[in-house]
């Protein structure tokens, strides 16, 4: 277990990440999304001292036609993509009741809900590390990607809790059959759904495959490529559906909506289009952005060179693991817990590849999954040789 002394340590090197991601991104960056949503919480603020009932009503009043209410998917102009925004600009204003407006004070009050994303994490891997829990505890506290980028007022945060949340309490409810598991299990997918819905959608294959490992562990490899089959097909016969849920063409015009933007860090992908063709010949592209970059010569500044060090580490696990322990894959196959993260966030990287053509915003969206399967990797080193503190 955690002690009193382990927790303030992380969490006053969360504030001071927080922190550093504000005022390098004010100065540097002349601002980027943290301090545009800042500002926005000020101004929301206003109307919660002016008119408290109006601040709590507003967050249902659409200000949209009705099909782009119930517009789940896209990207542009739907009440559901605009909610998240919503809902952390609505917080920061709360926030701002106690900080009187100083964006560095609600770095406090906004990493006391992201720090248990970290805690959940930490819970949910310490059965894999009880003879290595310290080393578990330095790379979720401390790995230093994950801890910049997740303690930075933006929706990111909220993602890495909302997803921790969902993943520990529903592995918590296979093990345990316990009734509040399942409970907040569902309350934290919801709210992932709310703040990044590709995200949640993915992460029912994760529950999928231990469910039915759960009731079915000696075919956890056949259920695997079941589970991988299940979700192409499905993704790609949604397309049959009306195109709210027509998931090829949603993705497609989120892709849209990124190549819209502008940036300096604009990687070339081609334009998908709604169908397996299209899919299949820009994989090759998703995964290089995705798995391989930045590269050497695109290194332009320090979060770049961090980022550049976290893709060499992971390459450099993976082909260690293949090359000298022989007992990978068939230990894999037989942990269902492991083999849904490892399924997680490979999905996960192929889908900010298709949609994301920025580097530095495929750098930040990709960090949880790095530190998944840093996380899995390490299960196959001999840790035991390494004992940390």
């Amino acid at each position: 277990m955690l002690n009193f002394s382990q927790l303030s340590i992380a969490f006053i090197a969360k504030i001071i990440a927080g922190c550093a991601y504000g005022y390098l991104f004010l100065n540097l960056y002349k601002g980027d999304d943290t301090w545009k949503l800042h500002q926005a919480g000020l101004a929301e603020f206003q109307l919660l001292i002016q008119s408290p009932a109006q601040f709590f009503i507003s967050i249902f009043q659409y200000g949209y036609q009705e099909n782009q209410t119930m517009s789940f998917f896209t990207a542009h102009h739907s009440y559901w993509k605009d909610l998240a925004d919503n809902i952390l600009i609505k917080l920061l204003a709360i926030f701002n009741i106690f900080s009187r407006g100083s964006y560095y004070i609600n770095v406090l009050f906004f990493n006391f809900l992201i720090f248990w994303g970290h805690y959940f994490l930490y819970k949910l891997f310490i059965k894999q590390y009880e003879n290595n829990s310290r080393l578990l505890f330095l790379i979720v506290f401390f790995f230093p990607p994950l801890l910049f980028w997740e303690s930075g007022i933006r929706k990111d945060g909220l993602v890495f809790l909302m997803l921790m949340g969902f993943l520990f309490h529903f592995y918590s409810f296979l093990k345990t059959e316990t009734k509040k598991h399942i409970f907040y299990a569902l309350i934290f997918w919801l709210g992932l759904f709310i703040f990044r819905n590709f995200v949640a959608m993915l992460a029912i294959a994760v529950a999928l495959l231990w469910r039915i490992s759960h009731s079915f562990p000696k075919k956890t490899a056949f259920i695997f490529i079941v589970v991988i089959l299940l979700m192409i097909a499905l993704f790609f016969a949604s397309s049959l559906l009306f195109n709210d849920l027509n998931l090829p063409m949603q993705m497609a015009k989120r892709q849209e909506s990124f190549q819209n933007l502008s940036g300096g860090s604009r990687l070339p992908l081609q334009q998908l289009e709604p169908n397996f063709k299209s899919y299949t010949s820009i994989l090759p592209v998703a995964i290089n952005h995705s798995f391989l970059r930045p590269y050497p010569t695109e290194i332009s500044n320090p979060l770049y060179l961090m980022a550049f060090i976290e893709t060499i580490l992971v390459l450099a696990m993976l082909i260690f693991v293949l090359l000298f322990n022989k007992k990978f894959f068939p230990e894999l196959f037989q942990n269902p817990f492991l083999l849904g993260l490892v399924l997680f966030a490979l999905l996960n990287y192929v889908l900010i590849g298709y949609m994301v053509p920025f580097l530095g915003a495929i750098i930040r969206y990709k960090v949880i999954y790095e530190t998944l399967l840093i996380l899995v990797l390490l299960k196959w080193f001999k840790l035991k040789h390494y004992t940390i503190l």
